[in-house]
């Protein structure tokens, strides 16, 4: 049986492939896949679900958009399950490696609120199923730029 950490690894390694423009079409990796659309947008999806979408790729200097979703499987808290907490910050490591987003970017539940947060550094933003379902990171190494759900939805 393989670990969700070497098939988180396996997603990254193709997400940053993409970044360098040379990831096309679709993987699949247990239950995550990957897939280039037409428009060179890269959407990542655990079990037919969306996890994150890179909007305008398909190199790191060409994203125009990234959203991070918190998935649609939850535990009993609402929060994002650990695969999916797990496949997003490696995917969330990749891009500030890449210098798309800041690094240090990161999904994490604080155990004394019982609440998933995206974090950088001291700007925390709820994510889950009670809170925002999804948050829209803009392109921008230097700062910590978002848009939450309501405003994307506009």
């Amino acid at each position: 049986m393989r670990s969700n950490s070497f098939i988180t690894q396996r997603v990254v390694f193709a997400l940053q492939n993409y970044l360098n423009g040379q990831l096309q079409g679709s993987r699949s990796y247990a239950d995550t896949t990957i897939e280039v659309a037409h428009d060179d947008s890269l959407f990542i999806n655990i079990n037919g679900n969306p996890i994150m979408t890179i909007v305008g790729g398909p190199n790191a200097k060409d994203v125009s958009s990234v959203l991070v979703t918190a998935g649609f499987y939850y535990d009993s808290d609402g929060n994002p399950t650990k695969i999916t907490r797990e496949r997003l910050n490696g995917l969330l490591d990749a891009l500030g490696e890449k210098g798309v987003i800041p690094q240090g970017v990161r999904v994490y539940i604080d155990r004394e609120y019982g609440v998933c947060y995206l974090k950088h550094e001291d700007t925390r933003i709820p994510m889950g199923k009670h809170y925002n379902r999804f948050v829209s990171i803009v392109p921008n190494a230097s700062s910590f730029e978002y848009k939450l759900q309501e405003e994307v939805l506009k």
